[in-house]
């Protein structure tokens, strides 16, 4: 998905970094129904699991389904390749570009795809009201137009 491809909502959306569930669901909450990319921590299907992370992206997912979830493989190709395996449908890969258009070809198979770099995001890690900080962010995304949305900073 590009931006020539995407869904204004998805291109549009904010983006919100988890690190647990329970960052998925403050992110899901604050977002009341409007769309939300959930994002791995940087390079954290190399080191959290995608399997892992899958879990945590589906539970938020159920509670809203406008959610997108995005895994961050780093420059990790096996990881990228086990959460394609593992049903992931969207991929950050930043690693060498020969091996990106490879990865890129492979998700088109099924239907996913793979970015080089991640979205602007909000990231929970060190944020001591993960709910408050959630709801800040995505509010201020709902006082910018598209036309006009400027990226923000990833953390």
């Amino acid at each position: 998905m590009n931006a020539e491809t995407a869904p204004r909502d998805v291109i549009f959306s904010r983006a919100v970094i988890f690190h647990c569930l329970a960052d998925a669901t403050a992110a899901v909450a604050a977002a009341k129904g409007r769309p939300l990319v959930l994002l791995s921590a940087p390079g954290a299907a190399g080191y959290a699991g995608p399997d892992y992370l899958k879990a945590i992206a589906d539970q938020a997912q159920a509670r809203s389904p406008q959610t997108e979830a995005v895994i961050d493989c780093g420059d990790d190709a096996g990881a990228a390749m086990a959460a394609l395996r593992g049903g992931w449908r969207r991929l950050i890969f930043s690693g060498r570009a020969d091996v990106l258009v490879k990865l890129v070809s492979i998700a088109a198979q099924t239907g996913a795809s793979v970015e080089a770099a991640a979205p602007p995001a909000l990231d929970l890690q060190d944020q001591d009201d993960p709910a408050r900080a959630c709801a800040d962010w995505i509010a201020a995304a709902s006082e910018v137009s598209p036309d006009r949305a400027a990226p923000a900073p990833r953390g």
